[in-house]
């Protein structure tokens, strides 16, 4: 959940849907995000989840793949918003984004000015 994006795309008026891998995907946030997470929730245009509660990380990993797979087939452009950190799924996903030819990348420094 990148929480920083949901101001953005209020603020320009662009609506949004939020894709929940499984039941249960979001239980481990923490409390200070959970009422962004909240605040992102109500004001999307909808929100769908694609799987039941997983059993092992092979059903994590399967249900987060079908999830993007879910928002490539309907969309007909993504953007990504990301910082300065990205870990090794996201690269994958970045992959498999570009292969579809169909992504906006937005990298940003989220760290405060000093």
């Amino acid at each position: 959940f990148e929480e920083s994006i949901i101001p953005l795309l209020s603020y320009m008026d662009i609506p949004y849907v939020i894709v929940n891998p499984y039941v249960g995907y979001f239980d481990d946030v923490k409390k200070s995000t959970r009422i962004k997470l909240w605040v992102a929730l109500e004001g999307s245009k909808s929100v769908v989840t694609i799987g039941d509660k997983v059993k092992n990380i092979m059903e994590h990993d399967d249900t987060l793949e079908e999830s993007i797979n879910f928002i490539l087939d309907r969309s007909d452009v993504m953007l990504c918003v990301c910082g300065p950190k990205k870990s090794g799924h996201i690269h994958r996903v970045y992959d498999k984004l570009f292969e579809r030819d169909k992504v906006i990348i937005l990298n940003y420094d989220g760290s405060p000015d000093e």
